[in-house]
């Protein structure tokens, strides 16, 4: 009977996970457009047209901010994608994007692997991570190809910081850090790694790089904070805009509540598994919750609700994943582990479901506007400022100009 049900799970696993593949990579391919969206007009559009009209200033538009965050990394990816193709295709930069997060779960998957997980009972972290809550991210090329690949070389530096592998690990850090911001937050990680194993050398090491990092970041390059975001005075708010970043995956107010305090109980009952056993998923929830501090200093004074935003519940499926991950581990007994791996994939799956009937319309809403030639931006006029150049100078092809000239 035993081996009966451990058959029908890992056959039942197998198809949940292709049947969650297959529909997101299903709603990329349909709901992905070429035309700008958001941030893509002013870090795509005009940053190319900057870029190619000041030949002799390359290096400090390649770097400048935007916002907080120094995306040079994506901005690689636009220069590579415009001299490949005579123009910059966005379609490309979701796929890219999307590879990147597809990356994060192939090395969760290599990493639990090497501590006897089987792909059936990893299967749940599999639908949780592609789950629509981040559908916004999905199809947006700028955000996508920054916010994913951010998180991809985090996970790596992480992974290969506690594998031993220094060198490459700092290197990933540095990446990071000049895709996106939050990149920078890997640095208390490597020091809290190297004081928790007594690693004095390579605490030393470490810091060099992320004082030199830091350094270029804040004072070698021009940088300037953002006017328009305010620094949270108030604990209370700062707490609750943690609290909804982390549990975001609850979608609702209270229910990002219920889903944050939760994860953050079940983790700190399975600390020795995630820590000692397991110490990736044990760092990589700490730079999570360093992420959902940060964001909460610096961006809380816009409300709480925007913790909510899909763009940042990525982070919240990943503490999700760890949890699973912790217990399953935990379990030692095969009957303890089967009912773990069970439970994961029936929530992972309602959850799953939950969110492609949430997302999807607005995906596809979304997608029906851009693909009828309508300027999604704050202010309109401006937008319409920004695409004409881009057409006339040749950074988008014909047919998205003509889309936008409708």
């Amino acid at each position: 009977m035993n081996k009966l049900n451990n058959k029908t799970f890992v056959i039942a696993s197998y198809l949940l996970a292709f049947i969650a593949f297959s529909v997101y990579l299903v709603n990329v391919a349909r709901y992905s457009s070429r035309m700008p969206l958001w941030d893509d007009f002013d870090a795509v559009l005009v940053f190319l047209k900057v870029y190619l009209s000041s030949p002799d200033q390359q290096w400090q538009i390649l770097t400048y901010l935007h916002n907080e965050h120094r995306l040079v990394f994506s901005r690689l990816l636009i220069i590579a994608d415009y001299k490949l193709n005579g123009h910059v295709d966005l379609l490309h930069l979701i796929w890219l994007g999307n590879a990147a997060w597809v990356s994060c779960i192939g090395m969760l998957w290599l990493y639990v692997r090497r501590h006897g997980t089987t792909f059936s009972e990893f299967v749940p972290v599999v639908i949780v991570l592609l789950t629509f809550s981040h559908g916004e991210l999905m199809v947006w090329a700028m955000a996508s190809s920054q916010q994913y690949f951010q998180l991809a070389f985090g996970i790596g530096a992480i992974l290969l910081l506690t594998s031993g592998w220094l060198a490459p690990a700092l290197v990933l850090f540095v990446v990071a850090s000049f895709t996106g911001g939050g990149g920078l937050l890997l640095a208390p990680v490597f020091g809290g790694y190297h004081l928790f194993k007594r690693q004095w050398t390579a605490l030393a090491i470490s810091s060099v790089v992320i004082l030199l990092t830091a350094y270029v970041y804040f004072i070698g390059l021009p940088y300037a904070k953002p006017s328009h975001h305010p620094i949270t005075a108030s604990p209370l708010l700062l707490i609750r805009y943690m609290l909804t970043f982390l549990g975001s995956a609850g979608r609702t107010p209270w229910g990002c509540y219920v889903v944050a305090v939760a994860m953050v109980y079940f983790i700190l009952q399975n600390r020795r598994e995630l820590w000692v056993r397991m110490p990736v998923l044990g760092w990589l929830a700490i730079y999570i919750v360093l992420t959902a501090l940060v964001a909460g200093i610096t961006r809380a004074g816009f409300g709480v609700a925007q913790a909510r935003s899909t763009r940042y519940t990525e982070y919240s499926l990943l503490m999700l994943a760890i949890v699973y991950l912790g217990y399953l581990s935990a379990a030692t007994a095969p009957q303890l582990k089967m009912r773990v791996a069970t439970v994961g994939l029936v929530i992972s799956t309602m959850l799953f479901g939950y969110w492609y009937s949430i997302e999807r319309p607005m995906m596809k809403a979304t997608f029906k506007a851009l693909e009828s030639g309508a300027l999604l931006y704050p202010d309109v006029d401006r937008a319409k400022v920004m695409f004409k150049q881009a057409c006339d100078t040749g950074l988008l092809s014909p047919s998205v100009c003509a889309k936008g000239r409708n």
